[in-house]
């Protein structure tokens, strides 16, 4: 069929671009496959059909089911101006950062569809994303044990958590005897418990297993710096 005129079409429910204008074709016609090049899905349903994009989630057509014809509601395809990204010179590193350091196998269909403006696609070096991927560094497993039980005592505090317990606690705090591995844990609302706790499960200690806590070790955490703690490790 002769087409006369090209161009875009804008009402008030339809407006699309790259239409023809074919004076002997009697019903208006829209290409399913055109819109699925275009990148959007087209969901049809013994109700009607859909035309989403899938980059935005957003529907932007609609339509019904008339016999085994789907008559088209509203359609409305965003211009170019709006799906592209940016219209100005810019490097592939920059939406690299900009896109969650996404892989370039991964930018590299959106430059090449022009949704990311004019990009040089040079290669570059991450440092984040480098830094990221790499291993952890591995500790040589430590051999040492304690002669007896409580020679030796770890302590760490954790908190404060995001979500308080039904008592109000937002830290605990940990003492490992390094012979054993038993451990106990204690609760607390704050970290200015942990001067008398630890004093209470020194006395405990001594009471039910007569035994003295000779080294006691933790981090540098400041609430292990309590004068009323030192004042206790030091008798």
């Amino acid at each position: 069929m002769h087409v006369s005129h090209s161009g875009s079409t804008s009402l008030s429910n339809l407006s699309l671009p790259n239409t023809y204008l074919i004076p002997k074709l009697n019903f208006n016609l829209i290409s399913v496959g055109q819109l699925c090049d275009l990148g959007y899905e087209i969901i049809f349903s013994s109700f009607g059909c859909r035309v989403q994009d899938p980059r935005t989630g957003q529907l932007i057509g609609t339509g019904r089911k008339i016999r085994r014809l789907y008559k088209l509601i509203e359609l409305h395809i965003p211009h170019e101006s709006n799906i592209c990204a940016a219209s100005t010179y810019s490097h592939i590193e920059l939406w690299h950062r900009r896109l969650t350091h996404s892989s370039i196998g991964k930018l590299r269909p959106l430059v090449s569809q022009g949704y990311l403006g004019s990009v040089t696609n040079e290669s570059f070096d991450c440092t984040a994303c480098q830094t990221a991927k790499q291993p952890a560094w591995s500790l040589n497993k430590s051999t040492s044990i304690s002669a007896s039980p409580f020679h030796l005592v770890h302590s760490d505090i954790w908190g404060p958590a995001p979500t308080p317990t039904m008592g109000g606690s937002q830290y605990f705090v940990l003492f490992i005897d390094d012979y054993s591995r038993f451990t106990w844990i204690y609760m607390m609302k704050n970290r200015h418990e942990l001067p008398q706790i630890y004093i209470n499960f020194a006395k405990m200690i001594q009471t039910q297993f007569s035994k003295v806590i000779k080294v006691f070790q933790r981090d540098n955490a400041m609430k292990y710096r309590d004068s009323k703690l030192l004042s206790f490790l030091s008798e």
